[in-house]
């Protein structure tokens, strides 16, 4: 978590129209250590059902686009697996 806030504090100083909502998530992620990992995965499928729309089977990915999704794929799913398995 620490290094998420790090990340975030980077991107808010670089980017001040940004910086009171991403204090804010930080403020409730410090109150409820899932938050920032619900929104996060809330974002993902909602951008992802989305994608699945976009993408036919006549469009061409950029190799870097498929390259990302097959990366996020496979982090997910390393996620997914350990979560499932610690019962």
């Amino acid at each position: 978590m620490d290094k998420l806030k790090a990340a975030l504090v980077r991107v808010a100083r670089k980017h001040p129209e940004l910086r009171q909502a991403m204090m804010d998530n930080l403020r409730e992620a410090d109150l409820d250590g899932n938050y920032m990992s619900r929104q996060g995965l809330s974002k993902m499928a909602e951008q992802a059902q989305e994608l699945m729309g976009m993408i036919t089977e006549d469009k061409v990915l950029e190799d870097w686009m498929e390259a990302k999704i097959v990366r996020a794929a496979d982090m997910l799913s390393s996620v997914y697996d350990s979560m499932k398995h610690r019962g």
